[in-house]
C-alpha cells in the first residue's frame, strides 16, 4: 500500500517540540491530565519519540496518520512498510508493531478469564480485534461447553488475500481434545467483502458434518470485514 502524498500547508516555520507551550507538549500533557486527554496523534509522538530536520515528532505523528487514513489503517500496517516511511526506520517501525500487537493482546487477555457466549455478535465482538487489521484470511476454531463458555481458541490456518485452506482433520482433532461441546469458526475478509462466497459456504458444510460426526455441535461461521461481521447462522448459510 502506497501513502497518500499529503502535506501539512503550514506557511508558519515547524516548531521543535520543546518550543511549543507546556500543555502542548505530549508528555507533559499526559502528566498533567491523563492520556485521555491526548490526540492520536499526540500519543503516537510519545511512542516515536523524535521527528526529523523538516518535522517535529508531533508533525511526524499527524503527518503519518493522515497518509494512512487514520489509526485503524495504521494498525494494519507491518514493520517493514513502515520502515520505509520518511523519518520512520526500522527501529521505530518495530517499536510501533509491537504496540499494535500488545494492544490487540490485551484485548482478549482481559476477557478471557469471564468470556461466555451469548450470541454471534458477542463471538465476533471478541475477535474482532485479531482479525480485523490482517491483510490476508486467517481461520480460528473455537471450542466452548455446554453453557458456550470458552474453552480454548485457534489459529488453524493463514491463507491469502482472498482465501484461506483448512486441514478438517485437524479442526476436528482440536474440538476433541479441547473437550468441546460446541463450536465456532471464523474468518476475514481483508477486502472487505460482506457476504459469505461460495467456497465458504462450502467450507461450512463441510465443517458441520464433520463436527456432527464426532457429536459437536457447529453454531455459526462469522466472517470478519473490518468493524463489522456476517453470522451465516443468522443468515440461514449454516
Amino acid at each position: 500500500m502506497k501513502y497518500l502524498n499529503s502535506t501539512l500547508t503550514n506557511s508558519v516555520p515547524t516548531l521543535r517540540l520543546k518550543e511549543l507551550p507546556t500543555d502542548e507538549q505530549p508528555r507533559e500533557k499526559l502528566q498533567r491530565f491523563g492520556p485521555e486527554a491526548l490526540t492520536d496523534a499526540e500519543l503516537l509522538a510519545i511512542i516515536l519519540r523524535t521527528g526529523t530536520k523538516k518535522l517535529n515528532v508531533l508533525d511526524l505523528s499527524k503527518k503519518l496518520l493522515a497518509d494512512s487514513l487514520g489509526l485503524p489503517l495504521l494498525f494494519r500496517k507491518k514493520w517493514r512498510e513502515l520502515a520505509n516511511y520518511p523519518g520512520i526506520g526500522p527501529v521505530k517501525a518495530i517499536t510501533l508493531e509491537a504496540v499494535f500487537e500488545l494492544s490487540r493482546r490485551s484485548h482478549t487477555m482481559s476477557i478471557n478469564n469471564r468470556m461466555q457466549f451469548s450470541e454471534s455478535k458477542s463471538v465476533a465482538d471478541y475477535f474482532r480485534p485479531l482479525l480485523r487489521d490482517e491483510d490476508h484470511e486467517n481461520f480460528y476454531v473455537v471450542g466452548c461447553d455446554n453453557q458456550l463458555k470458552m474453552l480454548f481458541h485457534k489459529k488453524l490456518a493463514k491463507g491469502q488475500k482472498n482465501s484461506v485452506s483448512v486441514d478438517l482433520t485437524t479442526l476436528v482433532k482440536e474440538l476433541i481434545l479441547g473437550n468441546a461441546s460446541n463450536a465456532f469458526i471464523l474468518h476475514n475478509h481483508p477486502s472487505g467483502a460482506s457476504t459469505a462466497s461460495e467456497p465458504d459456504k462450502v467450507l461450512t458444510r463441510r465443517v458441520r458434518q464433520a463436527c456432527d460426526l464426532v457429536g459437536i455441535k457447529l453454531l455459526d461461521h462469522i466472517i470478519i470485514f473490518g468493524n463489522d461481521y456476517r453470522s451465516m447462522a443468522d443468515n440461514g448459510e449454516l
